[in-house]
């Protein structure tokens, strides 16, 4: 993973170019045991139905014990929400998903246009992909998933949330 955040390839598919700059960070909190499948940097802008406001967010994959003990420190010191991703048998049918609202956009809040939401549960075929492709795990590896999102909508990711994410994995 690390060598990737390197290759133009991924600077140039990235689809958010505001990430670019958090790649010195994202490298770090690599090497600090969170092996980072996908993140928003927590920016306010005119897009083509409004205001967009993002909150930032960074989902990973981390060892088991190491996960548990920084999921806890994240959820206690600071203003982020941090969970463990639930994964649901193969095939299993629900009805109804837990969400997290990262991205809203829309004139006022009571004509939103487009909204993003992150699952708090995912079906193990899925988890099984995102492990492998996004974060270039071998299938054998036991693994959580972890999402970290920030309270706050438009603060920056790069100055709150990974500082923040760093600090809780130098101390677990």
């Amino acid at each position: 993973m690390l060598k990737l955040l390197d290759t133009p390839q991924f600077i140039n598919e990235t689809l958010d170019k505001t990430t670019i700059k958090s790649i010195p960070l994202l490298k770090t909190i690599n090497n600090l045991g969170m092996i980072t499948s996908q993140s928003q940097e927590g920016e306010i802008y005119k897009g083509d139905f409004g205001i967009v406001k993002e909150r930032a967010f960074l989902e990973g994959f981390m060892e088991i014990e190491h996960s548990k003990r920084f999921v806890e420190w994240m959820n206690t010191n600071g203003e982020f929400i941090c969970f463990i991703v639930h994964v649901l048998p193969k095939n299993y049918k629900y009805t109804c998903v837990p969400r997290i609202t990262v991205t809203v956009q829309g004139k006022d809040t009571n004509e939103l246009e487009g909204v993003t939401r992150l699952c708090t549960c995912v079906e193990r075929s899925e988890f099984e992909f995102e492990k492998v492709n996004y974060a270039k795990l071998d299938p054998k590896t036991k693994v959580n998933q972890v999402v970290c999102i920030d309270s706050v909508y438009g603060r920056c990711a790069e100055l709150f949330l990974y500082k923040s994410i760093i600090e809780g994995l130098e101390k677990c």
